[in-house]
């Protein structure tokens, strides 16, 4: 419910679908994948750069999975673009 809640573009209720999926199961990724894509959309940057260092340290014995690398590119698109608007 939470990825169809997201892809309604409605961040704030998927953000919270998110973590109550993370509370329910706290191992899986994908959980916390959502919530950093959330954050990432509404533009709080700073907060989803930090989940996900988190994500990315306790993934390090599983290697880079390609949520990771989908978050990692989507993340670096969105601070390239804020930085282009302020330098305009």
């Amino acid at each position: 419910m939470a990825n169809q809640t997201l892809m309604l573009d409605d961040y704030e209720k998927a953000y919270g679908l998110f973590q109550e999926a993370a509370a329910l199961d706290e191992g899986r990724v994908e959980s916390l994948a959502g919530m950093i894509q959330c954050r990432i959309l509404q533009g709080i940057i700073d907060d989803a750069e930090k989940q996900l260092e988190f994500v990315s340290e306790i993934q390090v014995s599983v290697g880079r999975t390609t949520e990771i690398a989908f978050l990692e590119a989507l993340l670096e698109s969105k601070k390239t673009v804020g930085s282009d608007n302020q330098a305009a």
